[in-house]
């Protein structure tokens, strides 16, 4: 078996380094050996120039011949004629032949490829698990009922269909940003779960476009998405300047950047304040408010609106009610019964 064109060859088209194939083909050439002498302890070790070198180790003993087990047990003095420092109990090596036969080389094959795999799988999680939270690009590979399976570098990812976007179509081998949502080794391979739909792309990619998020000198407070329809951004600031202006940049270029990213999807930036009543009306991007109630029992907030903003309030397909109760924490409904007024100060 040619092994170091295999280390080559697997090195160049896996993209991995080739210490990486080298370690994998000799943990498999030592599974391989182990089989053929259970009773043993075998150790393969590969050098540069490409071969492969087998060791055997027996265990000293001082015993009579005749009780000696001579697949596993050496006797002392024949041991010490090999290394004078060795006593009772020591293991001494012996270099065994690295030939296999037709069966036992197909079993290597074999073996070398599930260890080149899982080798690959320790590279892509070691590459991907920091990069965990972070938005990258992946490459479509099939979209069915379970969801969406994509390439990310050289390896298999999915995205579950319920963090796809609604109604959106991918289309095979198109690149797409993703976010990260897991990275994990299961049975020695790397599984990695992405997401269109997650409010944390929305997150990451304010943070490419406004550096006062970066620098701190504007924070995010709360961010809730209904992917593909529209996204509720909440931030604040100590400073004196108005952090929706600077979140929106000027001709709002910063906000069509992430509207592209984002495929369209409507973006709300609203002004975070720790008055409850205040905030809600915020949220649900009205003018006023006729009436606000809020029952602690039933963590529901109701709120009376002008006839002509309820269609605003409650928005498309009640997107504004669910992504406003998704950020107080509160169910939001739209009551137009009542005309008493309540304000809270939300504690942080």
């Amino acid at each position: 078996m040619e092994i170091k064109s295999l280390v080559d060859a697997v090195s160049k088209d896996q993209g991995l380094k080739k210490e990486v194939v080298a370690l994998a083909v000799t943990r498999a050439m030592e599974k391989v050996f182990q089989r053929k002498n259970p009773y043993t302890r075998v150790e393969a070790n590969y050098d540069e120039s490409g071969s492969i070198k087998l060791y055997q180790f027996k265990t000293v003993v001082d015993s009579e011949p005749e009780m000696l087990d001579e697949e596993s047990e050496i006797n002392l003095p024949e041991a010490r004629a090999m290394d004078p420092q060795c006593d009772v109990g020591d293991e001494v090596g012996f270099e065994m032949s690295a030939e296999l036969g037709r069966v036992d080389a197909s079993i290597a094959k074999q073996v070398i490829s599930e260890a080149i795999k899982i080798a690959q799988s320790e590279e892509a999680f070691n590459l991907y698990s920091p990069l965990k939270g972070t938005v990258v690009e992946a490459t479509v590979q099939k979209v069915d009922g379970r969801g969406a399976l994509m390439t990310l570098g050289k390896v298999d990812a999915f995205i579950p269909r319920a963090c796809l976007i609604e109604r959106e179509n991918l289309r095979q081998n198109q690149v797409v940003e993703v976010f990260i949502e897991d990275v994990v080794m299961d049975k020695n391979r790397v599984k990695i779960t992405l997401s269109r739909s997650a409010p944390e792309m929305v997150v990451e990619f304010f943070k490419e476009e406004v550096p006062e998020l970066q620098s701190g000198e504007v924070t995010m407070k709360f961010c809730a998405r209904e992917a593909g329809v529209k996204s509720k951004f909440v931030v604040d600031t100590t400073e004196s300047f108005n952090p929706v202006g600077v979140c929106i940049g000027t001709q709002g270029h910063r906000i069509q950047k992430v509207k592209h990213r984002l495929g369209g999807e409507h973006i709300d930036v609203v002004p975070y304040t720790r008055n409850l009543q205040n905030f809600t009306q915020s949220l649900l991007g009205v003018t006023k408010l006729k009436g606000f109630v809020v029952d602690e029992q039933k963590q529901e907030i109701q709120v009376q609106v002008e006839a002509d903003a309820v269609a605003k309030a409650v928005g498309p397909r009640g997107v504004n009610v669910k992504l406003a109760s998704l950020i107080l924490g509160y169910k939001v409904r739209i009551n137009n019964q009542t005309d008493e007024v309540i304000s809270k100060e939300i504690k942080e």
